[in-house]
């Protein structure tokens, strides 16, 4: 329960609280459970993880691969739990600047968990979406996109279109589909988005407001300036209120939102 709150404290935007948390739980799982118990393991997990969302990408990405490394010893390389937390190395490795690496550790890794899993598995399904973000970023948007929209018409299948995990997907899917040279129809999947971000996970949830900061860009690549300065206006401010002026949140929205956003902001 401890560590369901801690997330829960990151994904409403305190990750410093989010990350004391997990760092406290860590502390008292070695200490009554042991190193090698999973909620130890766990908890080591979600102090990395908080420790990248709080700005530190290297010591994340060096705390997660410590994470892999007894998970792999303790459960063992296919087990579900270390299959999941690769996940998280392979973000901070490209957050670090080794993107292609990190594309090319995402697409071996989607071959493990199909293979360990299944193709329709919850992981599997994951590690397919990212893989499209990875590609994107190493610089192939229409494959990127292709990826996308695959793996959302399968989450849609499997999971249904308002799972979490669809959500993300639809988002990547959105992205993509205007770095592939398709602003409009970026702009139209981005205010369905929207729309459903709001109403399932609330307002204030990163996806939500990453899908208006994804609206308000590609209405404005779109051709629609006006529109896009008062939609980068608002949520810019709102990233501001939720996590900080400071928050790389914040500042990778700045940058998209460059052309469009006040100065003063």
């Amino acid at each position: 329960m401890r560590l369901v709150y801690a997330t829960s404290m990151g994904e409403g935007g305190d990750i410093v609280r989010a990350r004391e948390l997990a760092a406290e739980l860590v502390e008292d799982g070695k200490r009554i459970l042991g190193p090698d118990h999973l909620t130890t393991l766990l908890a080591r997990a979600s102090f990395a993880y908080f420790t990248g969302q709080a700005g530190e990408i290297r010591r994340a990405q060096e705390l997660t691969t410590a994470v892999v490394e007894d998970l792999t010893r303790v459960l063992g390389a296919d087990h579900g739990y270390t299959l999941f937390i690769q996940g998280g190395l392979i973000r901070w490795t490209a957050l670090s600047g080794e993107v292609e690496r990190a594309r090319d550790l995402n697409a071996a890794i989607v071959e493990e968990v199909q293979q360990a899993l299944g193709a329709d598995n919850l992981l599997t399904l994951g590690h397919r979406a990212r893989l499209a973000r990875w590609i994107g970023e190493a610089g192939d948007a229409a494959r990127a996109r292709e990826l996308a929209a695959a793996v959302v018409n399968d989450d849609k299948r499997v999971l249904g279109p308002e799972h979490r995990e669809t959500l993300a997907a639809r988002s990547y899917l959105v992205r993509w589909t205007g770095e592939a040279g398709d602003p409009g129809r970026a702009r139209e999947l981005a205010a369905k988005l929207v729309d459903d971000d709001e109403r399932i996970l609330g307002p204030d949830h990163r996806h939500t407001l990453f899908a208006r900061v994804q609206l308000a860009r590609w209405t404005g690549e779109s051709g629609n300036a006006e529109a896009a300065r008062k939609l980068a206006t608002v949520v810019l401010k709102d990233l501001v209120r939720v996590y900080g002026a400071h928050h790389r949140y914040t500042l990778l929205a700045r940058g998209w939102l460059a052309p469009w956003s006040r100065e003063d902001l």
